[in-house]
């Protein structure tokens, strides 16, 4: 998946053609970190939000402890992997930090390409649907 994320955040076009937009529950994270060959996990902790990522409109509209907040993003991979369907939103203003969404398996990842490591957020306990 790390491969996949980072040969996709550097495409230069962007792509649309899912056009869908999906409600994503979760109610805890793990954090992951990625420095060379190592891969560190944490703890799972808790963490209830609720995100809307919009492929058709591109926006991510999130409410976290009752704030809500919508930022724009751009499709900067849709593509299909050994049977998966993935969709992967950037943000236009933070173009580093990110959503990988496997549409297939209803699996969302939150990544970020930090200063000599790359940082990601999986989600154990969490809904993804399609409105």
């Amino acid at each position: 998946m790390k491969r996949l994320f980072i040969s996709a955040i550097f495409a230069t076009a962007a792509f649309t053609s899912i056009a869908q937009v999906f409600n994503f529950q979760t109610f805890d994270f793990q954090e992951v970190v990625i420095k060379n060959d190592d891969t560190t996990y944490s703890e799972v902790m808790p963490f209830t939000a609720t995100y809307i990522f919009d492929i058709t409109n591109n926006t991510i509209t999130a409410d976290i402890n009752g704030i809500i907040t919508t930022l724009s993003v751009f499709c900067f991979v849709d593509s299909v992997s050994e049977g998966d369907q993935y969709a992967g939103l950037s943000y236009n203003d933070f173009p580093t930090k990110g959503w990988l969404i496997n549409v297939t398996t209803k699996e969302v990842v939150y990544v970020e390409l930090r200063d000599g490591y790359d940082y990601a957020c999986r989600f154990k306990n969490a809904v993804l649907t399609k409105l």
